[in-house]
């Protein structure tokens, strides 16, 4: 690990300092090294070569008397891989082995999103022989397989929330991702090229649309049809409206939500909450109104109404509180209102738990280090697992694995699986087939039985937050021994 260099001024001075009272001395230099590993810790944060929560949790600092260390927390021993060069990893141009992937190709990522490849890392796996296999549940005929190092993480959901576990800890019947298998035409054909937004002008894949989302497509229709909701005047508009409420008020049974749930209808989010109540055996009444508003679920005996809210639908908090404040007029004071709040990370902003009295957010679904996209993703159980330890004597087989941009994770073999990063780099060595006779990629001349691989190139970030460093210390150092010549005078 670099070690950062100190020129410090008046070094005599210091001695003689020292030697009339070393512990005014011991004590401030120790708080020097202190207050220079927590400077230097979040400069060593932002020089990460790409954004992980994952691994600025591992940059850990020590700090013992007058030493202090600052670095990623790695041992020796290489990070955690992937057994097997011919795992398939999902890419932008379909399936391909782990061993053929290179540095810049996409690949296919927990958000649903292809991202690039910055790093390929590969060790010997006599380094790290405690492997175990995992048989995931893919269709009738035929299960996916993939051999891991026991440390790899696997993204899980365990308890009903999704997190990353050791794939050396998981069992039979642990729910694993894997994406969801789409029509082999996806991606072929005129009508699956990709267009441009007509209003927004951003490029989407959709099948017959001229828009990207409903939204461009309203503000699209309103610049060319600006006389749309003007044939009436606003008094016109105000005494239909309130018509309307009058007629609604005595005739409850015709409003909307009333009809749409007596035909059964229900957003995704009210029927998981709704699986939810009947789970616990909870009594509970759908569309109750309350005043001039319908709740979702009316829990007469708690004295609770859950209310089931779509990230998208309820991204402004204060329209429900508005909302919350006129139920509660309505009520008991010993009523409670509790919003089961479906958190989305591109609309769920700044959502508080308790905003008035009586009324709770519970905010569900992951942070974004365990977000799975459910659009490209479904759950799928391991059906068989099996732990085992190399052979040493096949000590050309290797571990592989990728460091990705951006976020934390690949597809591999059918299920999200965590990524490494590299900052060593990695040394030049040799590549064999091991199913079969010969190695071959597309745009080779021809079949070959062995490949030279030149290496990783290292990505030093460490070194590069040292020479950061070099520049500020000595600036600190120097209000530290000002303090220890006040302390002295004194």
């Amino acid at each position: 690990m670099p070690v950062v260099k100190i020129r410090i001024d008046g070094l005599n001075e210091l001695k003689k300092n020292m030697a009339q009272s070393p512990r005014i001395v011991h004590e401030e230099l120790s708080r020097f090294v202190k207050t220079t590993v927590n400077i230097i810790r979040p400069m060593m944060r932002r020089e990460v070569p790409f954004k992980s929560g994952k691994l600025s949790q591992n940059i850990q600092s020590k700090s013992n008397g007058l030493r202090g260390e600052i670095g990623p927390n790695l041992s020796a021993v290489p990070y955690a891989c992937v057994y097997n060069c011919s795992t398939k990893i999902r890419t932008v141009k379909g399936t391909v082995p782990i061993s053929c992937i290179k540095k810049g190709d996409e690949v296919l990522t927990q958000d649903g999103r292809y991202h690039k490849v910055l790093a390929t890392p590969r060790f010997k796996a006599i380094s790290k022989p405690n492997l175990v296999d995992l048989e995931i549940k893919w269709r009738i005929d035929k299960n996916h397989k993939i051999t891991l190092t026991q440390d790899h993480k696997v993204l899980t959901k365990k308890n009903g929330s999704i997190c990353w576990i050791k794939a050396g800890e998981l069992k039979r019947e642990d729910i694993v991702f894997q994406p969801i298998k789409k029509d082999y035409k996806k991606g072929k054909g005129k009508k699956y090229e990709s267009k441009i937004c007509r209003y927004c002008g951003l490029k989407y894949i959709k099948q017959g649309k001229k828009y990207c989302s409903l939204e461009c497509r309203d503000k699209m229709y309103r610049i060319n049809h600006p006389q749309s909701g003007k044939k009436r005047c606003e008094t016109a508009r105000k005494n239909i409206a309130e018509s309307n409420i009058k007629y609604l008020k005595e005739h409850p049974e015709k409003h909307p939500n009333r009809i749409m749930c007596k035909k059964g209808f229900e957003t995704s989010t009210e029927k998981d909450v709704r699986k939810w109540l009947d789970l616990l055996n909870v009594e509970y009444k759908k569309q109750i109104k309350i005043g001039n508003s319908f709740v979702d679920f009316y829990c007469e005996e708690l004295k609770i109404i859950f209310e089931a809210d779509g990230a998208y639908w309820h991204k402004d908090q204060s329209k429900d509180i508005q909302r919350d404040r006129k139920l509660i007029k309505n009520l008991d004071k010993s009523w409670t209102i509790i919003h089961i709040h479906f958190t989305d990370y591109r609309f769920s902003k700044n959502i508080k738990n308790n905003p008035i009295k009586n009324v709770y957010y519970i905010q569900v679904n992951p942070s974004m280090k365990s977000y799975v996209n459910l659009q490209e993703f479904k759950e799928t159980e391991i059906v068989n697992t099996k732990k085992w330890i190399h052979n040493e004597k096949s000590k050309d087989k290797l571990l592989y694995d990728l460091t990705v941009d951006k976020v934390h994770s690949f597809v591999a073999s059918g299920i999200i699986i965590s990524n490494s990063f590299v900052h060593e780099g990695t040394k030049p060595h040799e590549i064999r087939p091991t199913t079969k006779k010969a190695l071959y990629w597309k745009g080779a001349l021809h079949p070959v039985k062995v490949v030279r691989h030149p290496g990783t190139k290292a990505n030093k970030f460490v070194d590069r937050t040292a020479r950061e460093a070099e520049k500020i210390t000595p600036r600190i150092l120097t209000t530290f021994i000002n303090n220890i010549n006040k302390r002295l005078t004194k």
